[in-house]
């Protein structure tokens, strides 16, 4: 079965070209991955005792939309609710 869907995904810090965002960890999880809510493609991915990442490489004063995925042995979870952010 795979994991729950993470959960207290959000932004702990921006700047002008990169954000962090942090979670919680969910049991059962092997990694995550971060995922442009638009396109759908893969971001980035962590090891299972992450609980956040850095995003760079963004455009200043820019909105953007990612998605956060447990991945599981069985398979990957439910992707988030989509948090959107602008950089500064």
């Amino acid at each position: 079965m795979p994991p729950l869907a993470p959960y207290g995904f959000h932004v702990v810090y921006r700047q002008p070209t990169s954000v962090v965002v942090q979670w919680d960890t969910v049991p059962g999880a092997i990694g995550y991955r971060v995922l442009d809510a638009y396109t759908g493609h893969e971001v980035t991915r962590t090891g299972p005792q992450a609980n956040q990442v850095a995003l760079g490489n963004l455009r200043p004063s820019s909105p953007y939309a990612v998605q956060l995925q447990a991945l599981g042995p069985d398979g990957p979870s439910a992707l988030t609710p989509p948090l959107r952010f602008s950089t500064t």
